[in-house]
């Protein structure tokens, strides 16, 4: 008979899930959207109920199409840097702080002056920012004193989701990183950094390692979920060591760039050197480690751009079947490498890495009455990728990285073929795409529960599910002007922080 696991993938705007066979193929997909609202400047929240729906909708799609007593296991991955606080019975007291929210800026300061600069770096392998959740939770504990007692527990999305499944309370070594609660060097909770803020150590759930079996679906959860009782829970991670596992990223050296709503660049580096300029992130990855930078907002450019200014090409496509990208993608094309000297400045979020700055605010630089909207659209496209180039700059240079065979694209950004060429010059680098760029997450999860399950002996596996299907070379020419482009882009950051902090 047949065996089946399911993974999910907790994203910022919908939940993305996937059955995989024995083989490895996935076998059945389901998506379900949400939205995040925004009650103030710099603010982001969610409705945790909603991604219990989307779970449960998606759950009941994928089993129509698979028997439920053929699961054998589920996993799930999710966005990081959440602040859910929760009560003994796990049901949110307050809406879910998700990273895009900087509101506690003031707190993370103040814990980061408490603990030092250097020594808060060391401790938690990330420098501090408003957008992690220990911050927050200090934010609460000062402005909804009543919420913080209350709460029993402070979760992210896929523990939310595993508590609503088992009854239990557990997180993964690098989620309990990004909270910016834990030690990097022993994966366990900090109670230098949690006496620092003054926050209760009583408040986290239990650290257990990826691929931890949590325990079987309860009575509860199988009547809403259709799952059966006897389904395997498996312990995930965050959606970054998701996508780089479901990627097939396992060996020193090799990287992925993923093109979601935020974006980042990671590579495995085995390296324990720390950048001194606190510009990137290094975190635990299976028995490794690997280095990360994420700007805020890579894809949501992209995105915003085509919903406030490509209403035509919007249009267009709809009476024609054709993705408004792939139509907005060759107006971009029309335009050179370099965009004529217009410069988009990803910053509509503030931005995390390497700039640390939430004051930072977005633009169009290098108008003239000649411009295009064929170069405004390219630089978005460009903007994106120059800035994360910067981020791997920063972490060839802080681990001595010399020969980086390939880089690899996941994420809804990777579908763009123009994109691809832009990452592939701007890189100097080979850009390769696999079978399934928009579901390395889950299927990163779909290894890992099967791993627990006994179906799958390993994850050499994720050959097989993740083959490349493309390679896009760069071209000399085209990197080299690109490296113009790049260097005069850095040299524009400190004029425009400064021009962020006056208009506000």
């Amino acid at each position: 008979m047949e065996r089946y696991v399911l993974a999910y993938d907790i994203g910022t705007s919908s939940l993305k899930a996937v059955a995989l066979d024995e083989e490895g193929s996935v076998a059945a997909r389901s998506a379900s959207s949400y939205h995040v609202q925004h009650p103030r400047i710099r603010w982001a929240e969610q409705n945790p109920l909603s991604w219990w729906d989307a779970f449960i909708a998606c759950t009941k799609e994928l089993l129509l199409r698979i028997p439920p007593s053929r699961i054998k296991a589920v996993s799930v991955c999710s966005q990081e840097m959440c602040t859910l606080p929760v009560d003994e019975n796990g049901i949110g007291l307050y809406p879910a702080v998700i990273w895009a929210d900087s509101r506690a800026e003031a707190e993370s300061a103040e814990i980061e002056s408490a603990v030092g600069e250097d020594a808060y770096y060391r401790l938690v392998g990330m420098r501090a920012s408003p957008n992690y959740p220990l911050s927050k939770i200090l934010w609460m504990k000062k402005h909804l004193p009543d919420v913080y007692a209350s709460t029993y527990c402070f979760l992210n999305p896929k523990d939310y989701i595993n508590h609503r499944l088992t009854g239990i309370f557990a997180t993964d070594p690098e989620a309990a990183a990004y909270m910016h609660c834990a030690d990097v060097s022993t994966g366990k909770w900090s109670d230098q950094l949690l006496s620092s803020a003054g926050i209760d150590a009583d408040k986290f759930p239990q650290i257990l390692e990826t691929g931890t079996v949590l325990g079987t679906v309860t009575a509860k959860a199988s009547e809403l979920t259709g799952l059966c009782k006897e389904t395997l829970v498996v312990m995930g991670m965050g959606d970054g060591g998701a996508a780089t596992l479901g990627t097939g990223i396992l060996n020193r050296n090799e990287g992925y760039t993923s093109l979601g709503t935020s974006s980042w660049v990671c590579i495995v580096s085995g390296s324990q050197r720390l950048d001194p300029q606190r510009r990137i992130s290094k975190i635990r990855y299976l028995d490794t480690l690997r280095d990360t930078g994420t700007m805020q907002t890579g894809g949501h450019s992209y995105k915003w751009f085509k919903e406030q200014f490509c209403a035509e090409e919007r249009q267009h496509a709809s009476l024609t079947g054709e993705s408004s990208y792939e139509v907005i993608d060759r107006l971009a094309e029309a335009s050179p490498p370099g965009s004529n000297g217009v410069f988009f400045m990803p910053y509509l979020m503030g931005e995390r890495s390497p700039y640390w700055n939430p004051h930072l605010s977005g633009g169009f630089l290098g108008l003239r009455a000649d411009t295009l909207k064929t170069d405004i659209c390219r630089s978005v496209l460009e903007g994106v990728a120059l800035h994360l180039n910067i981020i791997l700059e920063a972490i060839r240079e802080t681990n001595q990285i010399g020969d980086i065979r390939f880089m690899r694209l996941v994420g809804g950004g990777a579908k763009s073929t123009l994109w691809q060429q832009i990452f592939a010059d701007v890189y100097g680098l080979p850009v390769q795409t696999v079978a399934n760029p928009e579901d390395a997450g889950a299927l990163g999860m779909g290894v890992v529960a099967g791993k627990a399950a006994g179906i799958y002996p390993d994850y050499s596996v994720l050959e097989s599910m993740q083959p490349v299907v493309s390679v896009i070379e760069p071209n000399e020419k085209r990197t080299a002007k690109y490296r113009q482009v790049f260097d005069t882009f850095k040299k524009l950051y400190p004029a425009y922080s400064v021009l962020s902090e006056i208009i506000g």
